[in-house]
């Protein structure tokens, strides 16, 4: 997602991604883009970013959105506490 505006989506992204997700049993969900209104399949979390890197190989970024929230820790103050991706 570029600046919450527009959903940028690449077909060997998403299959390397539907791979982790069917790894860490997270389900492919449909999207609507708002800049235009079609409908995207993601694997995984809006916020994961897959960049190609110099050296010409694949990279995810972000994968924070991919983990759950720790329910030990509610609240505003702790909205970025996470369960530790070992513990999954």
């Amino acid at each position: 997602m570029d600046d919450k505006k527009n959903i940028v989506a690449k077909e060997q992204f998403h299959v390397l991604m539907s791979k982790v997700a069917d790894a860490l049993s997270i389900k492919i969900n449909k999207v609507v883009d708002p800049s235009d209104g079609k409908t995207i399949e993601i694997a995984g979390s809006i916020e994961v970013k897959g960049i190609r890197g110099s050296d010409k190989r694949p990279y995810v970024v972000d994968l924070q959105g991919m983990t759950p929230r720790d329910a030990n820790l509610l609240g505003e103050q702790n909205h970025t506490a996470l369960v530790r991706p070992e513990l999954i």
